[in-house]
């Protein structure tokens, strides 16, 4: 094969230019193909390489989501945020005070606008302290409760700007302003308005500014607040301006404040003890506002102070009933709670079950108090009483020693008539009666009120004491002084009449006190007390049968009736009623005495024994604690 030379030597010229030019293309092929081998190795290399960081285009993938995600987030805050200002602007009810306009020279003395505002400020809020009511303030037209505050200057556009425009427009802002200015050398004058309502200005001495903005924030109080300014008068002792008040809001308020105000305005005729005044204030309140929770929890504890038992019993009975079941907003939750409280243990008292009223006494003690201390002292006076009537001086004796101390006068004075009534009911006579004088002089003096709770509830005691001490004419005058609207004076004067012996002067007492209190079971019982000891037996188990159906938790009628079948020769029958009345009034001696006579007489000495053990322990009087020496010696 000839070599590539001598082809190209032995070649014509034609042959020699197409060899040129093949020899020129194959360098270009080879040049192209080298560049396409570099180009196939740089994209295996990127692919390659895109393989190996494929996670990190993911992660990116996911940060950039994250981002977009707290951007819509920030958009929804933003949005949220807005919606929340815009909604609570709307139902912004509180009162703003901005600076008040003030001379320059007081402005040199530190006494700016913004520091009168909030002197303004502090003036208010005591008077709201001050200021307690049962009332739900979503009951008020316009309430700014606790929401007072002073609008502090600020200067370019800012939130707190915006919100303020936001309030003025939608909500119910109450915004007071005002001014101090001279009106002399020497006198200065102040005004207080709300929104752009004209109002009064106090003028005075320079030296009197605190006087003079006291009295321009109680005339923005009672603008703004009239209901609870006119509490405000009543709690701070304005009796008369309270009245004012409170016939001003009767004449022009709201539908809910005319019958609040009715409720002010029977308080105050309480206070005075002017009473036909005062049922005429909550009969009117009911007009207004009928089914009116609070009318008939003030109309029950009227009727029960005037010893109207059975329209207190009534009244009661309705009073738990509303509270049970209304959903009216115009009472505050803790004062519904405490009422029912409340009221549920005068309704055990006004039926004889003191046990169920001591503990819900217990309970009304220790629940928080809207009205201080008062709710609480009442409490434990209503305990000593219920002690008392479940013939339990020990129990009577520790509740008083328990008591906290007190230097409040009138305090001390109703406490001494609970004590004294106390020794009363359980027949601790000369104590009692020894206390009666000066009871007589204190109560007096607190004018037409204590009068009243003389006459009716403290003489009718007083009277059946004096006829148990054999002072029979004393206690037929002092009976006769008290009013026969009276349940408990009816009841006394049968109890004074039996005692005396003069029988059909007792019925005729008893009938009509049976008769104003039908479903109460106090002169039921009293009834068959005096049949029992005049030898009626069969009328006795007849009246105490009737008072133990209206009241089955009273252990009076059970006990009495089962000493009327012991006169009957049915002691066994007796031990039945007797162990009854031992679960409601376990501290009893005279019961424990009787119970134990009835066991003896059925035969049963060593039960017998037993209950003349328990007896000895107990409080009984010196002719019962004869018969236990008897009856002891008998076993």
């Amino acid at each position: 094969m000839p070599r590539e030379d001598e082809t190209r030597a032995n070649a014509t010229p034609g042959e020699d230019a197409s060899l040129t030019l093949a020899a020129a293309s194959r360098a270009k092929a080879d040049a192209y193909l080298d560049e396409a081998i570099k180009l196939v190795r740089l994209q295996t290399q990127q692919i390659e390489g895109s393989e190996r960081f494929e996670h990190f285009g993911h992660f990116s993938a996911v940060m950039k989501a994250v981002f977009e995600g707290a951007v819509a987030l920030l958009v929804l805050a933003v949005i949220g945020a807005a919606s929340l200002m815009v909604w609570t602007a709307a139902h912004d009810n509180g009162l703003l005070i901005t600076p008040f306009s003030v001379p320059q020279d007081m402005v040199a003395r530190g006494l700016t606008g913004q520091v009168i505002a909030a002197r303004i400020l502090d003036q208010l809020s005591r008077m709201q302290k001050e200021t307690k009511s049962d009332r739900a303030p979503t009951s008020y037209a316009h309430d700014w409760g606790h929401d007072i505050r002073v609008q502090i200057p600020e200067t370019g556009v800012s939130i707190g700007q915006l919100y303020a425009y936001l309030s003025r427009w939608l909500g119910h802002q109450t915004r007071i302003s005002g001014e101090i200015f001279y009106v002399g050398a020497n006198q200065i004058a102040v005004t207080a308005r709300e929104g752009t309502q004209t109002s009064r200005t106090f003028t005075g001495p320079s030296n009197t500014l605190p006087n003079l903005l006291s009295n321009a924030a109680q005339s923005v109080y009672a603008a703004t607040q009239p209901y609870r300014y006119a509490v405000y008068l009543f709690n701070t002792g304005h009796l008369h301006k309270a009245e004012a008040a409170y016939r001003d809001l009767i004449a022009s308020g709201s539908t809910i404040d005319r019958a609040w105000a009715e409720i002010g305005l029977e308080v105050i005729y309480e206070e005075r003890g002017h009473t036909r005044r005062a049922f005429k204030a909550l009969r009117a309140a009911l007009a207004i506002k009928p089914g009116f929770v609070i009318a008939y929890g003030n109309l029950a504890a009227l009727e029960g102070q005037l010893q109207h038992d059975e329209a207190a019993l009534r009244d009661q009975r309705k009073f738990i009933r509303l509270l049970k079941g209304s959903t009216q907003d115009d009472l505050l939750p803790l004062a519904r709670k405490g009422d029912l409280i409340q009221a549920e243990g005068v309704l055990a008292s006004d039926l004889g079950n003191y046990q169920a009223e001591i503990v819900d006494n217990q309970r009304l003690e220790a629940m928080p108090s809207l009205s201080g201390l008062t709710s609480r002292e009442n409490a434990r006076m209503n305990n000593i009483l219920a002690y008392a009537w479940l013939h339990d001086p020990a129990a009577v004796d520790a509740a008083i020693k328990a008591l906290p101390l007190s230097h409040n006068a009138e305090q001390i004075l109703i406490r001494r008539a609970v004590f004294t009534l106390a020794d009363l009911v359980l027949h601790r006579d000369a104590s009692a009666l020894a206390e009666r004088n000066q009871l007589d002089a204190g109560l007096t003096g607190l004018g037409p009120a204590g009068r009243e709770v003389l006459e009716r509830q403290f003489w009718p005691y007083v009277a059946y004491a004096l006829a148990r001490e054999g002072q029979g004419a004393a206690a037929l005058k002092l009976i006769a002084a008290t009013p026969l609207d009276c349940v408990d004076c009816l009841r006394m004067r049968g109890l004074v009449d039996a005692t005396l012996h003069n029988v059909s002067g007792a019925n005729y007492w008893f009938a009509r006190a049976v008769q104003d209190a039908s479903h109460v079971p106090f002169a039921w019982t009293d009834w068959g007390a005096a049949r029992l000891r005049n030898g009626d037996i069969v009328g006795a188990i007849a009246a105490l049968r009737q008072a133990h159906q209206l009241a089955p938790h009273f252990a009076d009628p059970l006990e009495l009736w089962a000493e009327a079948l012991i006169a009957q020769n049915r002691s066994d029958l007796a031990v039945r009623k007797f162990v009854e009345a031992a679960r409601y009034a376990p501290n009893w001696g005279r019961l424990h005495l009787e119970w134990a006579e009835a066991l003896m007489w059925s035969g049963h000495k060593a039960a017998a024994r037993h209950q003349a053990a328990i007896a000895a322990h107990l409080f009984l009087t010196p002719s019962q604690y004869r018969r236990l020496r008897l009856l002891e010696e008998h076993l």
